[in-house]
């Protein structure tokens, strides 16, 4: 049987440079640190970004910050990884609110469903469009900017779903991720698809 090492021993074994200590640590809390980021979420952030992501962000923060904490109990090790969680959601949501402000609404709105629908609401969703563009020509030009997408998860979620006509479920399974997670990727790869097709709209005509 391993042997129980407290938080304050494992923090101050992660502080000299034990990163087995560290990732025990972040793995012993990991679902009470999830939970209470999901209650501070709330359903508007969540559209954005999921639980999963945000504590990934509150590990790099850990890391980050690891030498400039000071750990005098056992308590206070929680506390200081609840606050990191608590800033990461705060940032989280603050970063939405900004892209609420800034993205059209007619990219805002939109939404997948299936790939014929995406189709249709991407083309729909551009207002400066002469006319509508023949099937085979938007087809061209969604697989062109889902390969311009930056992110390689978005990348991923986006052909699978979509391109590939995969459920959600099946690609959650493919990608090793949940399904909530693929839903934010798919949401999040929205508006630079959006952004992306407006330029090939005016390349195309």
């Amino acid at each position: 049987m391993a042997e129980f090492s407290t938080d304050t021993e494992l923090m101050q074994k992660a502080i000299h440079g034990d990163r087995l200590a560290l990732e025990r640590l972040l793995v012993r809390h990991q679902p009470a640190l999830i939970r209470l980021i999901q209650a501070e979420m709330g359903v508007k952030l969540q559209a954005h970004i999921t639980a999963e992501d945000l504590f990934q962000q509150c590990c790099v923060e850990v890391i980050r910050s690891l030498h400039q904490v000071e750990i005098h109990d056992e308590p206070s090790v929680f506390r200081w990884l609840s606050a990191i969680a608590r800033h990461r959601v705060l940032d989280a949501a603050k970063a939405a609110s900004i892209r609420e402000r800034t993205v059209p609404k007619a990219t805002q709105n939109l939404e997948f469903e299936s790939t014929d629908d995406l189709f249709q609401q991407i083309s729909a969703s551009i207002s400066t469009a002469s006319h509508q563009l023949h099937r085979q020509e938007l087809e061209v030009a969604i697989r062109q900017a889902v390969a311009s997408l930056e992110h390689p998860l978005q990348r991923r979620a986006v052909t699978l779903r979509y391109l590939e006509g995969l459920s959600l479920e099946e690609t959650a399974r493919l990608m090793q991720i949940t399904v909530d997670s693929v839903r934010a990727h798919l949401h999040r790869a929205k508006d630079p698809l959006v952004v992306q097709l407006d330029s090939f709209r005016k390349w195309i005509s």
